[in-house]
């Protein structure tokens, strides 16, 4: 007796060792053959719903050749997976889809909702959200699953980015667009970095910037903030450029005047702030010049010329003075340097030679007008000598509005 209750025991663990084994192979199947040969694995592991959910989405492809026999007998199939995994957000998804397909939107919509409501890591879902909320005219719910795709979907960013970037351009979805962009999502960097390259709207960039508020102190987000303000002056978006840039910089402003002029640091943002070139031949750097402080340096070799400082700025229309200090000018008025006023168009306000300066340094002042009219913002170029080297040093510029 106690012999065939040993062996009893036995044949019980065997058993239940092939059954673990069998069960093994056949989850392990579920997810790897499942997904490739679904008509194999049905017959290998019936009980899997991998390969039905496949069956089930190679109608959806396959729609619109799919005979409604075919679909109903797909949606059954379904119907017992969901059944038997009820937490499977793939088969809740598919299952919906299959009954849009089908033509009950009602039943399609609760069961993406229920697929949601087990995972948001589930596009065919939150794609279909997304669509049925613009249908319904409900922005902030499309909005909300937008959110939730692009968070957990980092592949669905090329794709819905460019929508919500022209969506954006309605003034109702931007609205609905700001508390979002209030919370920094995941993908905000991937769409600053979209409207930076491909941004048609200034309203919808600025709306992007003055809401995700990049840190300009941190380099990354910086230049992803650069971007955009330089492709909004490309636009014809340089006023409200310059007011994000303000922004961007504490700076409560309609109007920007010229920034960092004692060149004591690197602060600001481009375009706004003094852009240096860097070449072999044609270079502006910051070092301590001969009055003692941090200036800046221009120095060309070989007869090289052309710009070789800039900022953008936004001055309202009137008289202005643009004054500093400049030093190593020589008295032959083709060997000495520049600075010019432009509008962001390139229209000339004023173009004014640098009188002769000794190595100590000397001032320089030069009064000038901005016309106002379709200037709103204005280039301040400092250009080396037409003819020869150049090498000067400048410092304390600033730029001022007279007072009459």
């Amino acid at each position: 007796m106690a012999r065939g209750a040993r062996l009893l025991r036995t044949v019980a663990i065997l058993i239940g060792g092939l059954l673990t084994l069998w069960i093994s192979i056949g989850i392990t199947a579920n997810f790897t053959i499942g997904r490739q040969t679904p008509a194999l694995m049905r017959v290998i592991w019936p009980a899997g719903v991998t390969a039905k959910v496949t069956e089930g989405r190679e109608l959806l492809v396959a729609s619109p050749a799919a005979s409604v026999g075919r679909l109903d007998q797909a949606r059954h199939t379904l119907r017992d997976a969901a059944v038997r995994e009820p937490i499977n957000t793939l088969t809740l998804g598919t299952l919906a889809a299959l009954d849009e397909l089908r033509g009950d939107h009602d039943r399609a919509r609760l069961l993406f909702g229920l697929s949601e409501a087990v995972s948001r890591r589930n596009r065919l879902t939150e794609l279909w959200m997304i669509e049925d909320a613009v249908a319904r005219g409900n922005i902030a719910e499309a909005l909300t699953h937008y959110d939730r795709a692009m968070r957990v979907s980092i592949d669905l960013r090329p794709t819905l980015l460019p929508v919500l970037n022209a969506a954006a351009s309605d003034a109702d979805v931007r609205k609905a667009l700001v508390p979002v962009l209030r919370q920094r999502p995941l993908w905000w960097k991937d769409y600053i970095q979209l409207l930076g390259t491909s941004g048609r709207d200034p309203r919808v960039m600025a709306t992007a910037l003055y809401n995700v508020r990049p840190n300009i102190m941190q380099s990354d987000e910086r230049i992803l903030a650069e971007n955009v303000l330089r492709r909004m002056v490309a636009i014809q978006g340089d006023r409200e450029a310059a007011r994000v840039a303000n922004a961007l910089e504490g700076i409560n402003d309609t109007t920007r005047s010229l920034r960092g002029g004692d060149f004591n640091g690197t602060s600001g943002i481009l375009p706004f702030a003094w852009w240096l070139r860097d070449e072999s031949n044609i270079r502006a750097y910051r070092d301590i010049v001969p009055n003692g402080t941090t200036g800046l340096r221009v120095e060309t070799s070989e007869d090289t010329t052309g710009g070789v400082a800039q900022q953008l700025v936004s001055l309202s229309e009137g008289d202005y003075i643009l004054s500093g200090v400049v030093g190593d000018v020589p008295a032959d008025p083709a060997n000495r340097p520049a600075i010019t006023v432009t509008c962001s168009d390139n229209r000339p306000i004023t173009r004014f030679v640098l009188p002769p300066a000794p190595h100590n340094g000397a001032p320089f002042r030069f009064r000038f007008t901005t016309p106002g009219a379709k200037c709103a913002t204005q280039w301040v170029n400092i250009l080396t000598a037409s003819v020869g080297d150049t090498n000067v040093w400048f410092d304390s510029i600033t730029l001022l509005p007279i007072r009459h």
